[in-house]
């Protein structure tokens, strides 16, 4: 176990078993890690945000080294405030990782905070919480594509 305090963040609208795969990694790696909740002013969420935090609650409850929390304002200050060692970011394919390399470059120069950038299995490559939304709203099968117990909090 590395003795760092790491971070990871996003809107997780919802909350998929690809980010499931990054906190499985995250939490048997680092010593303490924060998932930060947040929102972001391009998207329009499908849920709440209350109820995003509980599903990410729910996809890493077998872990006692992690904390959920309700981003606010910048990642960047965020994890200056909270002492944070590392950002840790997954990414899909190229498009995903031009974003978060971007990000990740602001982040440092804001807040001066290192992010390490994690590609996704290729199970997982596929996996996004706009292709799970779409699917709901086709009224389409989504519970595979949701960490165990996230899909009876989002529907009952």
């Amino acid at each position: 176990m590395i003795d760092k305090i790491v971070m990871t963040a996003g809107v997780f609208d919802p909350v998929t078993i690809g980010h499931k795969s990054l906190f499985d990694k995250l939490c048997s790696t680092y010593s303490e890690v924060i998932i930060g909740v947040f929102d972001n002013a391009e998207k329009s969420p499908m849920f709440d945000k209350k109820t995003r935090i509980k599903a990410v609650m729910r996809a890493v409850r077998e872990f006692q080294n992690v904390r959920v929390v309700d981003g606010k304002g910048l990642l960047a200050d965020f994890a200056h405030d909270n002492k944070v060692d590392l950002i840790v970011k997954g990414y899909r394919n190229e498009k995903d990782y031009e974003y978060e390399h971007l990000q990740a470059v602001y982040n440092y120069y804001r807040g001066g905070v290192e992010t390490e950038l994690i590609k996704s299995e290729d199970d997982y490559s596929i996996v996004s919480s706009t292709l799970v939304r779409e699917k709901i709203k086709k009224g389409e099968d989504i519970k595979s594509l949701l960490p165990e117990g996230v899909y009876e909090l989002l529907f009952g």
